[in-house]
């Protein structure tokens, strides 16, 4: 079987899918005019409690339970495995390419219903919706503790992290700094916390297999026979 780099195939299938988009909207935005496309709008942006609308509800609800199932059931458990280590996971008995297949559908499926809300609310399909959020959530992935290899990650971290860039941007207007400025500081966050995840999985590397109260006890040891050597 050949596997694809993941990665690789979804920056691919994106520029594939907004092409079609581009040609099939002749390169227009999609308004809707009607009445109950407004009443949507209306009721998703009215306020049910302070700084609760139905549209942060959907997204809170979703994030609860994304976040409980990969937790808490053996399914979502299952999925962490076959990331770290896909051969380990098929040795344990779990069907990998049916859990990879799963975790490509489970993404669609969350990104089509934030791009549904978001159509929802605004009333319109813009080409340029999510065009320039694909660093942003990038950075704020890996910020949130998702690993590059595989195997940890979690969505109240990366809603968390996402949190925090989304402060340090506005920051960023208020003091009258240029959108110039914002791409480079992502970069900059995304670069730093790259090189720190490719440091500390060498750091890991060089210490694998290695028990630390015997690493301690060998260096006691060593110390003692120097100070006996020196004495002598």
């Amino acid at each position: 079987m050949i596997f694809l780099n993941s990665f690789i195939v979804t920056l691919g299938t994106m520029t594939i899918l907004q092409g079609a988009i581009y040609q099939y909207s002749g390169g227009n935005s999609i308004s809707v005019t009607t009445d109950e496309a407004f009443a949507i709008s209306d009721f998703l942006q009215k306020s049910l409690l302070p700084l609760l609308t139905p549209r942060i509800l959907v997204s809170l609800v979703l994030m609860a339970a994304v976040e409980f199932f990969l937790r808490r059931t053996r399914s979502g458990r299952n999925f962490y495995i076959v990331g770290g280590n896909r051969n380990t996971a098929w040795l344990a008995g779990i069907d990998t390419d049916r859990y990879l297949v799963a975790a490509f559908i489970l993404s669609s499926v969350m990104a089509a219903v934030g791009g549904v809300v978001s159509v929802l609310v605004s009333t319109a399909a813009t080409l340029k919706l999510g065009e320039n959020s694909l660093m942003y959530v990038i950075s704020a992935t890996i910020i949130g503790g998702t690993a590059m290899s595989g195997g940890k990650g979690g969505v109240l971290r990366t809603v968390v992290a996402i949190m925090s860039l989304e402060m340090l941007y506005t920051g960023i207007i208020l003091f009258g700094l240029g959108n110039e400025v914002k791409i480079f500081f992502a970069g900059l966050i995304l670069a730093y916390v790259v090189l720190y995840e490719a440091y500390a999985v060498h750091k890991h590397e060089k210490t694998l297999g290695q028990r630390p109260e015997l690493m301690k006890e060998l260096a006691a040891r060593l110390s003692a026979k120097a100070g006996k050597g020196a004495g002598a």
